[in-house]
């Protein structure tokens, strides 16, 4: 057995440890920060988890109302899922249902920390053997990516707005904006607000928003506006320029950020 990448929220350093002193005290390889880029003589912290989320054998998640809206764990879950198809293992350790996550792991078995202590530690540790040595019968799927989801989008964006919609919904949820922290605060307010406006019908002012939004790189506010230019109220202007604008923007940073 490989190494198992553990993701955790960095107020929760103490529960990772332990749960990595109880896989390695069951001879199994366990790989999270700080602790092993330490070991490993240090280096680029993102060059580092890159690495070790592509050649890890399971990822473990510490599930919990911190790591469900921290963006870091969510970038890692994105390239454990999405870019390695990696196998996810959640260990639910607060009474969380998982909102920003739950893209990524309303089908998944959660192991109940909260509830079973140490045997959902043993249960975990089955299960992530168990998979190791599980023969497919089948072909894997091939996972949903952002590329394929914006495709599907455009593919129907005008025959079929409604089905556009949907894979809008997917792009938004799968999508991690980067950026500092500062930058990915002020762009996620921008989006948002610019939704409340546009439940108020206040469109001008959605519109608005959501350039901002765009300029600093939001896939989500890109494919709004295309649909708002293309497809929406008469208070609006079409303008066929600018949907195209924002459909080639929105694909340049799926392909760069997500690639297949």
């Amino acid at each position: 057995m490989g190494k198992i990448f553990i993701s955790y929220k960095s107020e929760e350093l103490n529960f990772a440890e332990h749960v990595a002193n109880y896989l390695e005290g069951k001879n199994l390889e366990a790989w999270y920060a700080p602790r092993n880029i330490v070991r490993e003589g240090g280096g680029d912290y993102d060059t580092k988890i890159i690495n070790a989320i592509e050649n890890c054998d399971a990822f473990v998640l510490i599930l919990s109302k911190l790591s469900d809206t921290s963006i870091q764990v969510k970038r890692e879950l994105v390239l454990a899922a999405d870019r390695y198809h990696k196998k996810i293992f959640p260990l639910k350790i607060d009474n969380v249902e998982p909102e920003e996550l739950e893209y990524f792991l309303g089908a998944l078995h959660k192991f109940e920390w909260q509830k079973r202590k140490e045997q959902a530690l043993d249960d975990l540790i089955t299960a992530i053997l168990a998979s190791k040595d599980k023969k497919i019968s089948e072909p894997i799927p091939e996972p949903i990516s952002i590329a394929n989801e914006l495709r599907l989008f455009i593919k129907n964006f005008l025959s079929n707005p409604d089905e556009a919609k949907e894979h809008l919904r997917k792009i938004i949820s799968m999508y991690v904006p980067e950026g500092t922290r500062e930058q990915i605060e002020t762009m996620d307010r921008r989006y948002k607000t610019g939704n409340s406006y546009m439940i108020e019908q206040n469109y001008v002012a959605a519109v608005r928003l959501y350039e901002q939004a765009a300029e600093q790189g939001h896939i989500g506010a890109c494919l709004k506006l295309a649909f708002i230019y293309q497809l929406g109220p008469e208070t609006i202007q079409n303008d066929p320029e600018k949907v195209k604008l924002y459909l080639r923007k929105a694909m340049r940073l799926s392909l760069t950020r997500f690639k297949n």
